[in-house]
């Protein structure tokens, strides 16, 4: 019997990496649909943008919320 290819796990690897890291990073992009949109609400409200703004701003930042604050003031439009 061969080696198997590196990066290939058989189902001991598997059990024995419950919740470890190459199982978190099958999850890690998603978000849970509620928080979502918290924080579309939360992007919208604290800078004046629309909420489809909010989204596409979350879509192209994620996380970041430095990076995403910061563009979101600058989409926001002056109040005369």
């Amino acid at each position: 019997m061969g080696a198997r290819p590196s990066g290939v796990a058989n189902s001991k690897d598997k059990a024995m990496n419950k919740g470890g890291a190459k199982i978190k990073a099958k999850t890690r992009g998603r978000r849970d649909p509620a928080d979502e949109t918290a924080e579309i609400t939360r992007v919208a409200t604290d800078h004046g943008v629309t909420p489809v703004q909010a989204k596409n701003l979350l879509a192209r930042f994620g996380s970041d919320r430095v990076s995403l604050d910061a563009a979101a003031q600058r989409l926001k439009v002056p109040s005369h």
